[in-house]
């Protein structure tokens, strides 16, 4: 984003309160793209935010795993990730990238990862669609649900939409969520 002008002209647009931040799911596993590419990129838009209006948060969407892990490379093989033995190992990797990036530029984490693993750690409860990679809705609304406890501050339990999941569900993933996000604030800045 920080390349295109589409996206650079909405952000000069200004007057944005929150500017929500989220890298391709592999970008962060691959030192060489971490380093070189997303940790850049992220504080450009976040300087590119600030210069249009100081008052802009900038929050990074933490991404979660593949289901079984795998190997993450780009297109020519050339840099890849370690060889990830499940979720977990590659969440870790995941949480690490966007918690230092968050840490080093000062801004907010909405750890979304974190959320899907603490639920996955949990239950036999599938957040991931048939591709093991994307979220299906269970995965999409914990997604929102963290996203939502981020920005505004306050617990989601209080949430009546499920997105068509079952009360008792639905409760479950609010409850998971919150306890992520506002047990160890301080690792989400």
């Amino acid at each position: 984003h920080v390349n295109d002008a589409v996206s650079v002209g909405k952000i000069s647009q200004g007057n944005w309160d929150y500017i929500v931040i989220q890298e391709q799911s592999q970008i962060p596993t691959i030192d060489f793209y971490r380093y070189n590419d997303m940790y850049p990129a992220i504080g450009d838009l976040k300087m590119l935010a600030e210069q249009i209006n100081p008052c802009t948060k900038i929050i990074t969407y933490m991404k979660w795993g593949r289901r079984f892990g795998g190997q993450q490379c780009d297109p020519s093989n050339t840099y890849c990730s370690p060889v990830f033995t499940d979720f977990n190992h590659m969440q870790d990797t995941l949480t690490r990238a966007y918690t230092e990036i968050s840490d080093q530029l000062g801004i907010q984490c909405a750890p979304v990862g974190v959320s899907w693993q603490n639920i996955l750690n949990d239950t036999n409860l599938v957040l991931h669609a048939t591709d093991n990679s994307h979220p299906n809705i269970d995965g999409s609304y914990v997604a929102a649900l963290t996203l939502f406890s981020s920005i505004w501050k306050q617990p989601s339990i209080a949430i009546t939409y499920n997105a068509g999941l079952s009360q008792a569900r639905a409760l479950y993933y609010q409850q998971k969520s919150d306890y992520t996000l506002f047990n160890s604030q301080n690792d989400w800045n």
